[in-house]
């Protein structure tokens, strides 16, 4: 089920906002999970082990704004739609940083919201339920493939690089990295940029001759022998998305 995380520290607001998601719920047919939050540092406590795929958010709030709070979102979540509603129409230019999918002015308006929502739920990707089961030491770990950035072949194991930072190790595999790691290579935005790197395309900040550069600091090798089908398979990937914006 689709989640959407809204933050306002006014509750008049926020609840206005659940109302107006929940009348778009009953008009379209469509079931959503919705999660208020009051404080942003509540809802990035909770995006550190939940993942909600439209995030609906107020700038003007206590401790740290909306603008800075898509940022933190943005920098662990390549994936998520952001919305800006507000009072204050002069940090648009701002909240480019973000990529917002859109910017709203309080009173939000009805037709505008679910005008809103029409554009960004189909955007969100279908298989956002999509997992891997990861058998580590600790146990059995199920990772959305939304949340991996990287996975590094080292010493017969994998590093799983998570977008909040955590890193999950591997069992010791008895068969080789490609073949392990199949599944994963089935999904288009993933890509094999070296014998012992497959990265999450849309990840990548930058790309030079020989590395890309990834959200979170990491950089990735590209091997030489297929660096031209790296390039070309980025680049269509790249334009391909653009081009359903």
């Amino acid at each position: 089920m689709l989640k959407i995380a809204i933050c306002d520290d006014i509750e008049k607001e926020l609840n206005k906002i659940e109302r107006l998601i929940l009348e778009y719920m009953t008009e379209k047919g469509e079931q959503f999970e919705i999660t208020p939050f009051k404080h942003p540092d509540e809802l990035l406590q909770s995006h550190e082990n939940e993942h909600y795929s439209i995030y609906i958010l107020d700038i003007v709030m206590p401790m740290i704004n909306g603008i800075e709070l898509g940022k933190e979102i943005r920098r662990m979540d390549c994936e998520c739609q952001i919305i800006y509603v507000t009072t204050e129409p002069e940090y648009a230019l701002a909240s480019f940083a973000t990529n917002p999918a859109n910017y709203l002015i309080k009173p939000v308006e009805r037709e505008m919201f679910f005008h809103t929502l029409d554009f960004v739920i189909p955007k969100i990707n279908k298989d956002v339920d999509e997992i891997i089961t990861v058998k580590c030491k600790e146990g059995m770990r199920v990772v959305n493939l939304l949340m991996i950035i990287c996975c590094e072949y080292r010493e017969h194991r994998i590093i799983y690089h998570l977008n909040s930072g955590e890193q999950i190790l591997s069992m010791t595999l008895r068969i080789g990295f490609t073949e392990q790691l199949a599944t994963l290579l089935e999904n288009k935005r993933f890509i094999q940029t070296h014998s012992s790197y497959i990265c999450n395309m849309n990840a990548v900040e930058k790309m030079t001759g020989s590395e890309f550069f990834l959200r979170g600091g990491m950089v990735v090798p590209i091997s030489k022998k297929i660096f031209a089908e790296v390039r070309n398979t980025y680049l269509d990937y790249r334009l391909g998305k653009e081009e359903n914006l």
